[in-house]
């Protein structure tokens, strides 16, 4: 399981729209559709930046369970 973000530069097909705000998508593939403790924390690493982009989410996990 990787992650990936896309900013607005990435899906954002005309110049004039980068002036506004837009989100960041993040593509997290594996996980299902739940709200339990493990996927919240592994939400606030990716989003504050703790774990760099397209790096494993297992290291996500082990950050988590280990506190590394």
């Amino acid at each position: 399981m990787i992650y990936y973000s896309f900013s607005k530069t990435d899906y954002l097909d005309s110049d004039a729209l980068y002036d506004y705000n837009y989100p960041t998508l993040v593509d997290m593939n594996g996980f299902n559709d739940s709200s339990d403790d493990l996927v919240e924390e592994l939400l606030r690493i990716v989003f504050f930046g703790r774990l760099p982009e397209e790096e494993k989410l297992m290291d996500a996990v082990k950050l988590h369970r280990f506190g590394l």
